[in-house]
């Protein structure tokens, strides 16, 4: 092909390539902008983050400096009320606050106990509010629980409530065993 002359085929390239040029010379600047659309959002979403973590912090700093009576009182008195409140349920035959219903295990001295840390403290250290629970079913975790309530009740008896329960495992029997602690069951075992 002489010089000068442009194939046809050479130019449908060079018109795809202009059309291309400018749309992606449009895309650009349509990129671009959504870039600083972005980059503003961002910076409106860490102001807000900022504000945010003052606000959570003066927060913290507003709960730290409230001062609860009932932990400003010794702890043997704090022991007190809460063998008090343990014995208040299990003078009684209803199934009071003293009474833990196994495997479950939520009321009693572990519900205290997720009060605060102070409170953990002195309820772990109590042996007389660990000497009673009701087991209503063997699970593969009650030997597991009925050990750590072993421990934590010290050298004192422990009273287990087993009305009701299937007995289809020894497990509960061999833990028992294992004890040196003695135990009273109350209907079942």
């Amino acid at each position: 092909m002489p010089c000068g002359r442009v194939s046809p085929k050479s130019t449908r390239k060079w018109k795809g390539f202009k059309r291309e040029w400018r749309s992606s010379d449009s895309d650009s600047a349509a990129g671009q902008q959504e870039r600083e659309r972005l980059q503003t959002k961002m910076a409106e979403v860490k102001f807000s983050l900022g504000g945010l973590a003052a606000v959570r912090n003066a927060m913290a700093r507003e709960i730290a400096s409230i001062v609860y009576p009932i932990l400003s009182i010794p702890p043997e008195i704090a022991a007190q009320i809460f063998m008090d409140y343990i014995a208040a349920g299990a003078d009684s035959d209803r199934e009071g606050p003293w009474l833990v219903k196994f495997p479950r295990a939520e009321g009693g001295p572990l519900l205290l106990a997720r009060v605060c840390a102070a409170w953990r403290e002195i309820i772990l250290t109590l042996h007389a509010l660990w000497s009673r629970l009701k087991v209503t079913r063997v699970q593969a975790n009650t030997p597991k629980l009925l050990q750590f309530w072993l421990a934590r009740a010290g050298g004192r008896p422990l009273d287990i409530d087993t009305r009701g329960v299937d007995f289809n495992t020894g497990s509960l029997f061999a833990t028992l065993a294992m004890s040196e602690k003695s135990w009273i069951a109350r209907n079942g075992v």
